[in-house]
């Protein structure tokens, strides 16, 4: 017999793998049966393999659960702290610009009392100005705006009344004059603009003439 031909005959005669070909179903019968023979040969070991296979899979439910809501927290924390992010670095500029706007103030402060004093007022009021339209220019960069405020109608919102007068021509609640000028950063305000309001009395006067018409005696019936 030639040495191609044993060789042939040996591959056929090697027996194939006891669990080839076997079905799902006849793998896990076989477990069982292992197990039973287990039980049988020592009494409670199967039981108490099974009681810790089970706890150590609930173990790993428990933990697994618990990666998840912690990795989900953790998302919702960075989505958090990327949408309240501008809003922070935004509430950070207005307490420096805060504190610029009274550096403004004096500014302005200086340029006006300049005003007239024809010695000093062509070169230190231009210097003034110039450190004014810095600043100016510098608070305008960061969003920063003046709010509107004379001739407009009171708005608590944005003004802060500090006095009131008695007028006849301008209707009550128009801003008559500006105190100390407000402004506002991105919509928000910084400091409300201190204004004095208008108290028409127009209308009292009216009122007191008719009143006083009305009351006086009738000099053509004592007649």
């Amino acid at each position: 017999m030639s040495a191609k031909h044993e060789d042939k005959l040996s591959v056929e005669s090697t027996p194939a793998p006891k669990d080839e070909g076997r079905s799902i179903d006849e793998k896990a019968n076989s477990v069982e049966g292992s197990l039973e023979a287990t039980e049988g040969g020592d009494e409670g070991s199967a039981p108490e393999l099974l009681a810790e296979l089970k706890t150590k899979a609930q173990e790993r439910d428990l933990f697994l659960n618990e990666l998840k809501r912690t990795k989900a927290d953790f998302e919702n924390l960075q989505k958090r702290v990327r949408r309240e992010r501008p809003q922070l670095q935004e509430a950070g500029a207005r307490a420096v610009l805060g504190d610029l706007l009274t550096v403004v103030d004096n500014f302005e402060r200086a340029i006006d009392s300049l005003r007239g004093d024809e010695e000093n007022t062509s070169s230190f009021e231009e210097g003034f100005r110039l450190i004014h339209q810095q600043l100016c220019h510098l608070l305008d960069q960061h969003g920063v705006r003046e709010i509107a405020a004379e001739g407009q109608p009171f708005n608590p919102e944005y003004h802060e009344a500090v006095a009131q007068s008695e007028v006849t021509d301008r209707p009550t609640g128009e801003i008559i004059g500006v105190l100390q000028k407000g402004y506002l950063h991105c919509d928000v305000v910084l400091r409300p603009t201190k204004v004095q309001v208008a108290l028409n009395v127009a209308g009292d006067a009216d009122s007191k003439a008719e009143s006083a018409d009305t009351d006086a005696p009738d000099d053509r019936a004592e007649n």
